[in-house]
């Protein structure tokens, strides 16, 4: 019974969370699609036109990897303070902190569902057919939030000590967005020992894997997603057992 309680405080708490943020903007919902797509306006300007990268299917090169990245940005960045935002909840209230960092994934989940919902419009508008390949996207998506579990539940459980991890944070993810292949292809890289240490970066993995499958109509390569998938969930497990380990000091520190 505390699983299904829990489980309906989760989705009306990240309910609830989007309708605010709706309505803390003129443009409400309207800004979750405006927001990715003038990110792509601009690095397709600065990369596709003014460095002269841009050809034939660049725009939707660049759409796959910018939508999966802001994803994974937005998520990691909201969560990772989740936390310490849920200060006035834990005075009033118990509630397992474990739940904080989820409600904000399952909300940031749903935005995305919608651009990818836009991207994929996109992608056959402009001639990109959907193929059989297609069955690998909920794969793919499973990894991808198994990856923002672990890196959210990290920070979550350690920035309410050190607040200033979500400064090193920032910084980190400006660095790992250079890195994660968003308006290149990893494997135009020459280098073997270069190429190899940005797949360790599992969104240049996933972006990827992303751009075979949708842009390219190939499979990913499963070996590395089997990889990946061990080692998420050790990582998912990892921040879980933190968070729990935790529970009861947070009010202490936060309060």
């Amino acid at each position: 019974m505390k699983s299904l309680y829990y489980s309906e405080i989760i989705f009306y708490k990240a309910w609830a969370e989007l309708k605010s943020e709706c309505g803390r903007t003129l443009g409400g919902a309207l800004w979750w699609f405006a927001d990715p797509l003038l990110s792509i306006f601009i690095y397709y300007l600065a990369f596709g036109l003014i460095l002269q990268r841009a050809g034939e299917g660049y725009v939707a090169y660049l759409c796959v990897g910018i939508v999966f990245w802001r994803w994974f940005q937005g998520s990691v960045s909201r969560a990772a303070s989740s936390i310490l935002r849920e200060k006035p909840l834990m005075a009033k209230v118990y509630m397992p902190k474990v739940l904080f960092p989820v409600i904000c994934m399952l909300a940031d989940f749903f935005k995305f569902l919608i651009m990818l919902l836009v991207l994929f419009v996109f992608l056959w508008v402009s001639g990109n057919s959907p193929g059989i390949t297609y069955w690998a996207v909920p794969v793919l998506l499973v990894m991808q939030f198994m990856f923002i579990a672990s890196v959210s539940g990290f920070f979550a459980a350690l920035v309410p000590f050190m607040p200033d991890l979500l400064n090193m944070l920032n910084h980190g993810l400006h660095l790992m967005f250079f890195l994660s292949g968003v308006f290149f292809s990893v494997h135009e890289i020459g280098s073997p020992q270069l190429r190899g240490f940005l797949l360790l970066n599992p969104m240049a993995g996933l972006i990827t894997s992303y751009r075979l499958v949708l842009l390219e109509n190939q499979w990913p390569d499963w070996t590395y997603l089997f990889y990946l998938f061990l080692a998420n969930t050790a990582g998912v497990l990892a921040v879980t057992g933190l968070l729990i380990r935790f529970d009861r000091v947070y009010p202490k520190i936060i309060l």
